[in-house]
């Protein structure tokens, strides 16, 4: 959609800082490893990535000005 539209649509600087994205992988990365010592430690990495991403994210929401 992005290459579609050209780097400088509304989506493509929405999309640009994807920070929830990054921290996601970073948590799930840190899950797994948890996995090894005690589950417990991954399923509180999981839950802390589904409590991100419940919470909408404000970059699509707003109307381009």
């Amino acid at each position: 959609m992005i290459s579609a539209n050209g780097r400088d649509s509304v989506l493509a600087r929405a999309v640009a800082r994807d920070y929830k994205g990054v921290v996601s992988v970073a948590l799930y990365a840190f899950g797994v490893a948890g996995a090894f010592v005690s589950p417990w430690i991954a399923y509180g990495f999981y839950v802390c990535v589904s409590l991100i991403w419940i919470v909408p994210d404000s970059r699509l929401g707003r109307s381009p000005r």
